[in-house]
C-alpha cells in the first residue's frame, strides 16, 4: 500500500496574502461561483517529484473536493 501525500490548496498552494511574482492568477468558474486563485507553476513538478521520492500517491484534502482536479492539478 503507497503512502498518502495529503494537499491542501487555500493558504497552502494557494497564498491567503498577497502571492509573490513568481505565482500566476487563475480565474476558476465552479457552478455559479467564480474564484480567483493565485498558483505558483513550480509546486505541480515540486510535488510530482516528492511523489516519486516517497512512493507516495497525491490525493486532495480541500474543501475544493474534485474540482481542485480540473483547477489545480498539474497539467
Amino acid at each position: 500500500m503507497k503512502p498518502l501525500l495529503l494537499l491542501d490548496v487555500d493558504g497552502v498552494l494557494n497564498p491567503m496574502g498577497r502571492p509573490t511574482p513568481d505565482f500566476r492568477r487563475y480565474r476558476c468558474t465552479i457552478g455559479t461561483d467564480v474564484y480567483t486563485v493565485h498558483l505558483n507553476p513550480r509546486h505541480g513538478r515540486r510535488l510530482l517529484e516528492l511523489a516519486v521520492v516517497t512512493g507516495s500517491e497525491l490525493v486532495w484534502a480541500t474543501t475544493w473536493e474534485h474540482h481542485a482536479n480540473d483547477w489545480i492539478a498539474p497539467g
